[in-house]
């Protein structure tokens, strides 16, 4: 591509998939997913490296900031959710079934299920940095190019560098907050019938009914409370895949245009690398973040909050449109935490491009997450869409 080009469009090489690319896209994920990367590692900091190698021969000033978070957001805060779900339900079966005193119970369930969301939402917005327990440090690596004058870009890549293991898998994870939500909302609404129904066999039916929703409860829970954090994911898909996506998008950028880099650390323990850089720097921007990219799948483009940015939005389908790859905008999926919400939360503009499908989210925090199961297309293709959505942004 001539210069001239490159300057009109923002993006060096719009080009097809080619094998080539595939082929670099997984000797960099071999360097970067070689082994587990729990937050604060020796490991981490290996693969932040390579990064940070790769961002100065780009033309990238790079620079590490340190910060320190509590992990205990991100190791045991779900677990303890999920088990005072579960008290919540099976107290408020007790006073609808047990004592029959519908009202009470529905009481007990819409109480507890709004202080598990408030405290949930303080832990999740606030935890990481607040929390006084298993405070720990790490690093996030931070890279700016074509400033001009600027303080700071507006517009970032971003992805996270650390992996963990969990001992449930996400795709069971996500299946069990999905049934427990929907299983509490039949409960809510049973426990209410409950209460204006008349006769013996009517009000004995109801108990069933809501008997059998408090245990299916209490099942879909289970894969919430038993998930504990480890370290034997090497991360490829999660997130390796998002990082060599993000460098490689990187070089397909104009050097002119003023961009921002961001890897972060601790996402995986409940965002704090990403909360950690909102509140040291504050101010807003356009945050693109890549998070697991399969070879295989639709994109998936996920936004936090309602209503979602239009502006965002339609730059990424443009982009996509204009590389003829389909894609989808919708909300996170339930369960899953990205480093775009704590962008959101701080008033970005932010997404997470990711790629996959069931046997994507099958082996996601497992054992089986290595660089030897991606070929590397996913990765090129997500780097292409990457710098076409920045060169769609004005």
């Amino acid at each position: 591509m001539t210069d001239e080009k490159v300057a009109a469009t923002g993006v060096r090489d719009p080009s097809p998939r080619t094998s080539l690319e595939a082929v670099a896209a997984h000797a960099l994920l071999q360097r970067l997913a070689w082994r587990p990367r729990l937050a604060g590692t020796i490991s981490e900091k290996e693969a932040r490296n390579v990064c940070a190698d790769r961002l100065r021969a780009q033309g990238f000033d790079v620079t590490e900031q340190p910060f320190e978070f509590s992990e205990f957001p991100g190791r045991w805060a779900p677990s303890i959710g999920a088990v005072a779900a579960a008290i919540t339900t099976f107290s408020s079966i007790h006073a609808t079934v047990g004592h029959a005193m519908p009202i009470t119970g529905l009481s007990i369930l819409v109480g507890g299920v709004a202080i598990i969301a408030l405290a949930g939402r303080w832990m999740a917005r606030h935890g990481t940095s607040r929390f006084p327990w298993l405070r720990s440090n790490s690093v996030n690596l931070v890279a700016t190019r074509g400033l001009g004058g600027l303080d700071r870009p507006r517009q970032w890549l971003v992805a996270h560098l650390d992996s963990k293991s969990q001992t449930v898998p996400m795709i069971v994870r996500i299946a069990g907050v999905a049934l427990s939500a929907l299983m509490i909302l039949l409960l809510a609404a049973s426990t209410v019938a409950h209460a204006f129904v008349e006769g013996a066999r009517a009000v004995g039916q109801l108990d069933l009914v809501i008997t059998v929703i408090g245990w299916l409860t209490g099942v879909a829970l289970v894969p919430v409370v038993l998930c504990i954090v480890g370290s034997k994911s090497s991360g490829a898909l999660d997130n390796g895949s998002g990082v060599a996506a993000v460098l490689m998008a990187a070089r397909k950028i104009d050097n002119g245009r003023p961009l921002g880099i961001l890897f972060t650390s601790g996402e995986e323990l409940g965002l704090a690398g990403a909360r950690a850089y909102v509140g040291m720097n504050p101010g807003g921007g356009i945050a693109l973040n890549c998070d697991t990219i399969d070879d295989n799948g639709q994109f998936l483009c996920m936004m936090h909050g309602s209503p979602y940015k239009p502006e965002l939005a339609a730059a990424v389908r443009r982009a996509f449109v204009k590389l003829e790859t389909p894609v989808r905008i919708g909300g996170m999926l339930p369960g899953v935490l990205a480093d775009n919400i704590a962008f959101t939360d701080a008033g970005w503009d932010s997404l997470t491009l990711s790629r996959g499908n069931l046997g994507t989210l099958s082996r996601v925090h497992t054992a089986g997450d290595r660089p030897d199961k991606l070929d590397g297309s996913g990765i090129a293709e997500a780097a292409r869409l990457l710098a076409a959505t920045i060169e769609e942004l004005p």
